[in-house]
């Protein structure tokens, strides 16, 4: 490959859905790397999706949610927490272990 075919390959260019400005999109990076630091077990894109929300949702909506507990439960799709085992198939017959010694 010659460098002329190189220069003729677009750069990446990331992905912006909401719009951000330069200036957005450098405070979002210095949030999301200070959440990072405070908050390292959160996967990094929760993180994203929270700092989006945030900045794309109006803040009365924000603070409804909040108000109405809306997200203190689990939502209606997600997966109860534990469970029970109600049956079980034995697929072999058990070893019966005798008092006899063996051979």
């Amino acid at each position: 490959m010659s460098s002329y075919e190189i220069d003729t390959i677009p750069r990446h260019e990331p992905e912006n859905p909401f719009k951000y400005t330069r200036k957005q999109l450098a405070e979002r990076k210095r949030v999301l790397k200070d959440i990072r630091r405070d908050y390292p077990t959160v996967p990094v894109a929760w993180a994203e999706m929270i700092y989006d929300f945030c900045q794309n949702t109006p803040e009365e909506e924000i603070e409804n949610i909040i108000e109405s507990g809306l997200w203190d439960e689990p939502g209606k799709h997600s997966k109860p927490p534990g469970g029970l085992l109600k049956t079980i198939e034995i697929t072999s017959e058990p070893k019966v272990d005798t008092d006899e010694p063996s051979d």
